[in-house]
């Protein structure tokens, strides 16, 4: 049944009525003076719609649940109700849904949850319907690399965006059990899962203006290592071992850092220093090594001559 251009008068009329019709379409808005419209079905089953004394609209279903759009445009839904969302072409559904414990979801077409807040232990799940911890997340896939450290499917995990930037910083887990981290989409490394020891990738394919350090071994020796605490700490924790920042600065300005105005030390350069002092210390020892077999050689054959 269609109406087109009906007056008011006759919309009263009609919402008066019992109309034996399955659809009744209307081509322009209508208007119904009526404290309430009730719709009904062939088994008695009907849907109310109301006004309330705050003019609030109300949608009461056959079982006293309601819809309540509120006049500051809130939409209140009751517990047990679900929202539903199709897509254009029916393929795909997604269900919003809130419990009487308070408990919030938000389901995808085959029921498996795409957010879960748990009212009762206030903890949220991300594709996960039992969140464990405050906040617990199940990444959708694991990705796959190109020979280049390039991710070739979409990034799971958590993904962190600088502020008023487009750099990008992701955690993710792989298919062993690795916690991996990429830089805008590129893989830096990961932390093992048994230890917690972090591996930092570093394929010749991923560098460039690649040189030889320069020699070390004296600047090594004006390091001074040192005990300390920090000014946070009480004399009575246990001290640090360390550098200090500004000391290494006039020796190895590579390895210091400053942010905030604060200077930083990267403690794994220290280990390839180490290396380096080490390879030229051994050329001074085989350098010793030699000179030291010539003097014994000349000592015996001074001790033959004697002879």
């Amino acid at each position: 049944m269609k109406y087109s251009n009906v007056v008011l008068i006759s919309i009263m009329t009609i919402a008066g009525s019992i109309i034996n019709a399955q659809n009744i379409e209307f081509e322009r808005n209508v208007k119904i003076k009526s404290s309430n419209l009730e719709f009904r079905n062939g088994n008695s089953q009907f849907n109310l719609l109301y006004t309330d004394g705050d003019g609030d609209f109300v949608i009461l279903n056959p079982i006293g649940r309601f819809w309540e759009y509120k006049q500051n445009g809130d939409l209140l839904l009751p517990a047990g109700g679900d929202l539903y969302f199709n897509s254009p072409d029916n393929s795909k559904t997604y269900t919003m849904s809130l419990e009487n414990d308070g408990s919030f979801s938000i389901n995808r077409t085959n029921n498996t949850a795409a957010l879960y807040f748990d009212g009762s232990k206030n903890t949220m799940g991300v594709n996960i319907a039992i969140p464990q911890t405050a906040l617990h997340i199940r990444q959708a896939n694991v990705p796959t690399f190109n020979g280049v450290g390039n991710f070739v499917t979409n990034l799971p995990g958590i993904t962190i965006q600088e502020n008023g930037g487009t750099n990008t910083s992701t955690l993710f887990l792989d298919n062993t059990g690795h916690l991996n981290i990429a830089f805008n989409g590129l893989y830096q490394g990961w932390w093992n899962r048994a230890n917690g020891v972090y591996t930092s990738v570093s394929d010749a394919r991923l560098k460039k203006n690649v040189h030889t350090l320069g020699q070390v071994l004296g600047k090594v020796l004006k390091l001074r290592p040192t005990t300390y605490h920090f000014k946070t700490q009480s004399d009575s924790e246990k001290a640090t071992l360390g550098f200090i920042a500004q000391e290494v600065e006039s020796v190895f300005p590579l390895i210091v850092d400053q942010k905030e105005g604060l200077k930083a030390l990267t403690y794994d350069y220290f280990g390839i220093l180490s290396i380096k002092a080490i390879q030229e210390q051994q050329v001074i020892i085989e350098q010793q090594a030699t000179l030291l077999k010539k003097l014994i050689e000349r000592i015996e054959k001074l001790e033959d001559y004697q002879r």
